[in-house]
């Protein structure tokens, strides 16, 4: 997180994609606390903690991908408030957040509603708290589409269906000519 506030505070442009893996330590905090993070503790006792994202990681972001299990015995990630507290203090800079694990109005607490694959982003503007279809400069992009898993595997699937399918009709040509070995099939 450090390297990405440290690149952040660089002037840029920045033409180059930085990720980052954000753990459990760098999302939450447990106030008056002055031990290190205890991820046991954390899983244990989610109630004594609260969300540090929109503070400590946040900033330094302009995608999001939310893909952490999340139940309502957990802090948000990023909560309504927190996005409008960043909005109000002039942090505009995450434009897009894609949670891959849709929980609606759950860790990304503005994430509303499902998206679909035809039409994957909807805006929430966090200054009038209200959100649109169309994708405006007003607020941040929001995908949230429920069956984003299996979609991966179409698309792999449409592409080993590609290209088993000439291979396929040798295959065929050869059975017929009594070649079991399938000898006479391209390399690939």
């Amino acid at each position: 997180i450090e390297e990405a506030k440290n690149i952040k505070s660089k002037p840029g442009p920045h033409k180059c994609v930085y990720g980052v893996m954000v753990e459990q330590k760098d999302l939450v905090c447990k106030p008056g606390s002055t031990e290190p993070f205890n991820l046991k503790h954390y899983r244990e006792n989610p109630s004594e903690y609260k969300s540090i994202f929109h503070s400590n990681v946040a900033p330094a972001c302009n995608v999001l991908i939310n893909g952490i299990y999340w139940d309502e015995r957990y802090p948000r990630v990023l909560s309504k408030q927190d996005m409008t507290e960043l909005y109000k203090d002039g942090h505009k800079n995450l434009f897009a957040v894609g949670d891959i694990s849709c929980d609606v109005n759950g860790s990304v607490e503005f994430l509303e509603k499902t998206t679909t694959i035809d039409n994957p982003f909807f805006s929430w503007n966090p200054m009038t708290n209200k959100s649109t279809d169309e994708i405006t400069s007003e607020g941040v992009a929001v995908m949230g589409v429920d069956i984003l898993p299996t979609e991966l595997s179409v698309e792999s699937s449409k592409h080993f269906g590609d290209a088993l399918l000439p291979l396929l009709k040798k295959m065929i040509v050869n059975r017929h000519h009594n070649d079991s070995n399938y000898q006479h099939l391209p390399a690939e």
